[in-house]
């Protein structure tokens, strides 16, 4: 079953874990769509994996190609709803929220003042 005829656009569901396939995935490497490994810090110093975070709000593009060399595979997760499906426009409005929260984190330019810190209610 053929989901979609152009590009994929997909996000995570929490509690599945579905890799980009064809791109050697782990969990360590995150090339997982919208899931992440979490760390924690021993008392000894030492990084270690401390469990996964969801981001479901993330919308993943998943180019025709990719798609249809991994058909069998996405489709399955999809049936499966272990992927959501997702619309360009959900696409490009989180690559506009992912742009506006970058910016927002930006230093200001020379001579320009900082931003003012908006007000709680």
């Amino acid at each position: 079953m053929r989901i979609a005829t152009g590009d994929l656009y997909v996000s995570s569901v929490e509690g599945f874990v579905v890799g980009r396939f064809g791109s050697g995935t782990s969990l360590t490497k995150g090339q997982n769509i919208g899931v992440y490994p979490t760390t924690k810090t021993t008392v000894e110093g030492e990084t270690v994996f401390d469990g996964l975070r969801w981001d479901t709000d993330e919308v993943v593009l998943i180019p025709r190609a990719e798609y249809l060399a991994h058909l069998k595979a996405y489709d399955q997760e999809l049936s499966a709803d272990a992927l959501k499906v997702r619309t360009k426009d959900d696409y490009d409005a989180w690559l506009k929220r992912q742009a506006a929260a970058s910016k927002k984190d930006e230093p200001p330019k020379a001579g320009e003042k900082p931003a003012k810190p908006e007000r709680e209610a």
